[in-house]
């Protein structure tokens, strides 16, 4: 598993540096403070407009500082109850609106219901978007080491989005054998109406604390984002997917049909204080072996306590109550705390 994300880091980055890098940034914000920034619209998500400028990097502006937002380029807006729009972005006479202006008609939207709005480029490569991290751990009291490659590469188009994410963790320590926890997923995405969307999934995952040496997974359903504004999401999806276990201690493989049900929940304040909830839980019943259940839990709480300075904390855990393997362990977590300053 390590072995193919490495492989796989060299291949994005090489995606990564073919990339356009003469896109022009003359989309113009105008702040409610007075202010005018000028760059390229990445996105709205989460309450913050995403944009690149050419003197300051990649800034993340709060949605509700924003006045009014000018762009040529094509873009889909979406508002909170699901309803999708596409054009150029204008002006209009009420400054709680913004003219989203299509081939034939153009539209007048409040902007507070306004929660996503993401650039239609026009070539594959200008669609991509995406990110790379990797982190070394060293404590030298218990001589645990610990080794954590990330990353991300994402594809947006008109109805359809695609991503693929991979993690690893490497860890050890004296006396005990090298534990390993990775993953990589690809994931399609069909945008439906009225905030639903059909999904399929292809997931590779490894974890030598419960046994598995390698799962590989196949699967499709669909979902629906219950709560959608711009300080809360939730959505919910049930897929049906297929599979295949390849076993630690033994050259044992089984094979299993599972009915996850994924959700996820955030909730994000940007007024003082400021405050970042992330709730990832995936229960996947086993129709297989009836009985068995595994769980995945992914959570994260950012919370500013003194101006730009978040404390923040990482917990995962992962449950199976009949692991394919005697001597694995039934759970793993990890917990990790700490603080983030910004300068």
């Amino acid at each position: 598993m390590v072995h193919r994300l490495k492989i796989l880091l060299i291949v994005l980055s090489c995606l990564f540096c073919i990339r356009p890098v003469l896109a022009q940034k003359t989309d113009l914000i105008f702040l409610k403070n007075g202010d005018r920034v000028t760059g390229e619209i990445k996105e709205l998500s989460y309450g913050k407009v995403r944009l690149s400028t050419d003197d300051m990097g990649t800034i993340y502006i709060e949605w509700d500082k924003i006045e009014r937002l000018i762009s040529d380029k094509i873009f889909e807006v979406e508002l909170q109850f699901g309803s999708v729009y596409y054009g150029t972005l204008g002006v209009t006479a009420d400054k709680r609106k913004m003219a989203v202006i299509g081939d034939t008609l153009t539209y007048d939207l409040y902007r507070a219901f306004v929660v996503s709005i993401r650039p239609i480029k026009d070539t594959f490569l200008q669609r991509l978007d995406g990110s790379i991290s990797l982190e070394f751990n060293l404590t030298k009291t218990t001589g645990v080491k610990q080794l954590i490659l990330g990353g991300n590469i994402m594809y947006q188009a008109r109805i359809w989005s695609q991503s693929v994410t991979f993690n690893s963790q490497v860890t050890s320590q004296p006396e005990k054998d090298m534990s390993r926890r990775g993953d990589l997923n690809y994931q399609a995405i069909r945008h439906l109406e009225k905030r639903w969307f059909g999904a399929g999934i292809l997931a590779l995952e490894q974890n030598t604390e419960l046994g598995i040496d390698l799962r590989a997974s196949i699967g499709a359903g669909g979902g629906r984002r219950l709560i959608q504004t711009n300080n809360t999401l939730l959505w919910t999806a049930a897929l049906l997917s297929g599979t295949r276990e390849s076993i630690r201690d033994s050259s044992g493989v089984k094979y299993n049909l599972e009915l996850p049900v994924k959700s996820l929940y955030r909730v994000f304040v940007f007024d003082d204080p400021k405050t970042d909830i992330t709730i990832n839980l995936g229960i996947f019943p086993n129709l297989t072996t009836l009985g068995r259940i595994r769980m995945e839990l992914d959570s994260k709480l950012e919370y500013e306590f003194i101006k730009d300075l978040k404390a923040r904390l990482n917990f995962y855990y992962t449950f199976d109550n009949k692991p394919p393997s005697a001597t694995a362990a039934k759970d793993d977590y990890t917990l990790t705390t700490g603080f983030v300053w910004k300068l």
